[in-house]
């Protein structure tokens, strides 16, 4: 139980868990009204709320992340063409600021990134170590990539515009590789999320169209016990189709 009020307290903290608790519940209701014709079964099926959100939650983590990748990149070109340019690092990192604000958007992820960067040197706070820091609260290894090179290179004094330029193209080689493998399954998992919404399809067509088709289903012990059994199947099925299709590079 205090493992899962910690987890939840955890959700709590995102931007989106507050629509992700609404989306939640309405699977919720979904669930109760398609497989028991009772929502006052969604009492019973509360326990899984807090996999729903987890769920919910990943998912949106895991589409800021691949924004702020996409987003990372275009920095990464910026700063080097700033670079080019005769810019210092610092001011190379600051000019980029407006164009990608303006390509993004103010309320982008690389717009805060870059308002942190701008608040730390303000702060007098070294360029390396501001990135570093971006580096671990984004936990994307492209990002990580940046900064550990972008700290020897500061460190060893050499030619910061060459050495940052092979990073940058090794970098923006993978994530070309990875955008190309995301294409590739995308229709793939287009397919599988429709597959997960049949059941609920073929339910609600059903009964919408022969009423009563379902009533020896519904509200006695053995279809009770049935339609759950097919609701677990459903849910280990939804939970291996996710895990088959979460490609990691």
């Amino acid at each position: 139980m205090k493992k899962t009020w910690t987890e939840l307290q955890s959700l709590a903290r995102e931007k989106t868990f507050l629509p992700d608790l609404a989306s939640g519940a309405l699977i919720l209701c979904l669930m109760a009204f398609l497989f028991y014709d009772s929502l006052f079964m969604t009492l019973f099926l509360i326990p899984l709320l807090l996999p729903i959100l987890q769920e919910l939650c990943a998912l949106h983590r895991r589409q800021q992340r691949k924004a702020l990748t996409v987003q990372f990149r275009e920095l990464m070109n910026s700063v080097m063409t700033n670079l080019k340019a005769g810019l210092s690092p610092e001011h190379a990192f600051l000019e980029s600021k407006e164009d990608l604000c303006f390509q993004f958007g103010t309320g982008s992820a690389i717009a805060e990134v870059l308002d942190r960067i701008e608040k730390g040197l303000s702060n007098h706070v070294p360029l390396e170590n501001i990135l570093s820091d971006v580096a671990s609260r984004s936990g994307i290894e492209e990002v990580s990539q940046f900064a550990e090179v972008f700290a020897i290179a500061k460190r060893s004094g050499g030619n910061m515009t060459e050495v940052l330029g092979r990073s940058v193209s090794l970098i923006s080689e993978r994530m070309e590789v990875e955008s190309e493998i995301t294409v590739m399954v995308q229709s793939k998992k287009l397919e599988a999320y429709i597959m997960m919404l049949v059941p609920f399809g073929i339910i609600g067509y059903i009964r919408l169209t022969s009423p009563g088709f379902f009533d020896d289903l519904y509200h006695n012990a053995a279809g009770i016990l049935f339609m759950s059994v097919c609701l677990a199947v459903y849910l280990a099925a939804v939970k291996l189709t996710e895990k088959i299709l979460r490609i990691e590079v």
